[in-house]
């Protein structure tokens, strides 16, 4: 990492790359949003270092996307049949926005933009850190 990043933007590049809104960033960090906006459009280090942890991650993500990619499905498909009617639905919808069936039936995700990339990390953290709930358990709620 270049020797120019303070302790305070090093902890924002984390904040940033596990998913965390501006607002929750500058909080965080003690800064204001303003200067986590500034640092991400005029810092030149802080944009390089951000550019390299999210190709980084990016790559990462790709490398396993295979194992992630039978997870979502997994999930979607636990969804569609278990979850409310209004989820069940959204699980479909969700599946096939994001994923295409060639004629052998193989599943085939699209490229991952850098938004998605954010979105799976996030999900991936949230989902290996608690079981999912049973369905007495969602029906409570």
């Amino acid at each position: 990492m270049p020797k120019s990043l303070s302790p305070k933007k090093l902890k924002a590049l984390h904040l940033i790359i596990s998913g965390a809104s501006h607002g929750e960033v500058a909080k965080q960090v003690g800064v204001s949003r303003q200067t986590i906006s500034h640092w991400r459009n005029h810092d030149t280090d802080f944009i390089s270092e951000l550019d390299a942890l999210l190709v980084n991650a990016k790559h990462e993500l790709e490398r396993t996307a295979p194992i992630r990619q039978s997870y979502m499905y997994e999930q979607l498909m636990d969804l569609a049949a278990n979850g409310p009617p209004d989820i069940r639905l959204k699980a479909v919808i969700a599946y096939l926005e994001r994923c295409s069936i060639e004629k052998d039936e193989s599943r085939v995700a699209k490229d991952l933009s850098e938004e998605d990339v954010l979105i799976l990390k996030a999900i991936e953290e949230r989902s290996i850190s608690s079981t999912p709930p049973t369905r007495l358990e969602r029906n409570r709620h």
